[in-house]
């Protein structure tokens, strides 16, 4: 009994592991917190993600990108769904 339970459960505990290994994992320098890369939505506008952090919402980390030579930073995917809306109505609003 306890094998055919098993074998049953095994494929599907293999998927787990399999997409659990997909997960690409970075450490920020700037915090030297762990997170998903994608869990992240990287901006390249400093302008956006300073209003952002005015709003509360911290960057989970930044760098600096060697084609452009400028700064990056990135935000959880929850917070860009939670703040998106408010950076585009307080950009429109602004012409």
């Amino acid at each position: 009994m306890l094998f055919i339970i098993v074998n049953s459960f095994l494929p599907y505990f293999l998927q787990f592991l399999r997409k659990e290994d997909k997960k690409i994992k970075a450490i920020s320098e700037l915090t030297g917190k762990e997170y998903e890369l994608e869990d992240v939505i990287w901006y390249g506008n400093a302008l956006q993600a300073a209003q952002y952090y005015l709003w509360n919402c911290k960057p989970v980390d930044m760098t600096v990108s060697p084609d452009t030579k400028r700064w990056t930073f990135a935000f959880t995917k929850e917070d860009h769904k939670k703040y998106i809306g408010r950076w585009n109505n307080q950009k429109s609003n602004s012409n």
